[in-house]
């Protein structure tokens, strides 16, 4: 492996074979390719603030960092609340990452509330139960969505 050539790492890591590291292996991968498009909402918010609060900050003497508490943060709520809804959900539903890093495995420390739906369905074929887990998922995650985007909407006056 790469990584063994510096001096820093002796042995190769077992990424996804040591039941300790594996979950954090697969978080990070899934950080990473939810991290673009939550990027984008990030910045969509930002191109929302209108430039005038910051010169008015400016010439009212506000530094950098108390124009990005007092004005960026607060209009960026909305968009942070978008972002809470949507990866809090998106973290329930890890399949793909799983199913193809791990199988769920070593020893099951990287299943999943989705992965545990699938393989009652095609491996334990029970698909009856398997079904009746997927609408007690589909429940759990639309009260988050509906919480969250109605704390997002009383608070901040909507998303």
């Amino acid at each position: 492996m790469l990584i063994t050539v510096f001096p820093i790492v002796t042995r190769p890591i077992p990424w996804l074979t040591d039941a300790r590291i594996a979950r954090y292996s697969v978080m990070i991968v899934t950080i990473w390719k939810g991290l673009g498009y939550y990027m984008m909402i990030y910045l969509a918010g930002l191109q929302t603030i209108p430039t005038q609060l910051y010169e008015a900050a400016t010439i009212d003497g506000a530094t950098a960092w108390q124009r990005f508490v007092h004005i960026t943060v607060p209009l960026l709520v909305p968009s942070m609340a978008v972002v809470a809804v949507l990866s809090s959900t998106a973290a329930i539903k890890v399949f793909d990452e799983v199913f193809v890093m791990t199988g769920g495995g070593p020893w099951g420390s990287t299943r999943t509330a989705v992965f545990e739906i699938y393989d009652t369905a095609f491996d334990k074929l029970q698909f009856g139960y398997a079904g009746s887990m997927g609408v007690v998922l589909f429940t759990v995650l639309l009260v988050m969505s509906l919480l969250g985007l109605r704390i997002s909407q009383r608070r901040y006056g909507g998303v």
